[in-house]
């Protein structure tokens, strides 16, 4: 019997996590950047951004698609969005 899994909302899971590796290389690229804080909400929706929870996203929404989702509750791409 082969095991069915239920497709990710958009079709495709967005996992945005880096290697260790990567991880690194970023850190070291990021040093001379400016750092900023994030509430608290900012740090649970970047945690679902890079988990996948929040597929098909991968990265916060810009204004035009923020926009739109309030209007239609849907994506640009015209999947259902229901989470401005």
């Amino acid at each position: 019997m082969t095991q069915q899994f239920i497709l990710p909302h958009g079709g495709k899971l967005q996992n945005l996590m880096v290697s260790a590796e990567q991880a690194q290389v970023l850190r070291q690229a990021a040093v001379d950047l400016p750092s900023i804080d994030l509430t608290h909400r900012q740090e649970c929706d970047l945690e679902l951004l890079l988990s996948g929870a929040f597929s098909p996203l991968t990265g916060f929404m810009d204004q035009k698609t923020y926009d739109n989702v309030l209007d239609t509750l849907r994506l640009s791409d015209g999947t259902v969005w229901p989470v401005p």
